[in-house]
């Protein structure tokens, strides 16, 4: 429920920022998922880092971008988040949706999902390199003058 809200609020945005705002709000739901799922904190981790090292390239593209529109947080967004998280704390049904998952993450990482994981984990880990590596101090769109 609340990844079908973040996706829905993140085709509803209409500023870059929200929109990045929100995909970081996914990623830290699906760490927190895999954390309870799997009780083992180290590969949720390292997903995460990836995965936010990706979201700040995006971050640094889009603020390059648009640099003088003024970013407002809505009104509407923040009485819709409040609202969703009173709705959870108020409900009888956990944060993993109620539902026995322990069938369900061994099926992710199942051998012919697990060769995929793992090349786009790879390939995740090989772009933030590379942007490191590209991108220095003095070049790109935020410059240390």
């Amino acid at each position: 429920m609340i990844i079908l809200f973040f996706g829905l609020m993140f085709m509803l945005v209409d500023h870059p920022m929200s929109g990045i705002i929100c995909v970081i709000m996914i990623i830290l739901y699906y760490f927190m998922f895999m954390f309870l799922n799997s009780g083992a904190i180290w590969f949720g981790l390292v997903m995460l880092l990836v995965v936010l090292s990706g979201v700040m390239v995006l971050f640094t593209y889009m603020a390059s971008l648009t640099p003088n529109e003024k970013f407002e947080v809505r009104m509407f967004w923040s009485g819709a988040i409040v609202f969703l998280m009173i709705c959870l704390y108020l409900s009888d049904v956990s944060i993993l949706g109620g539902e026995d998952t322990s069938l369900m993450s061994i099926k992710l990482w199942d051998l012919d999902i697990d060769v995929f994981m793992m090349f786009m984990l790879l390939v995740l880990l090989m772009v933030m390199l590379l942007v490191i590596e590209v991108v220095g101090k003095f070049l790109g769109p935020l410059r240390v003058d």
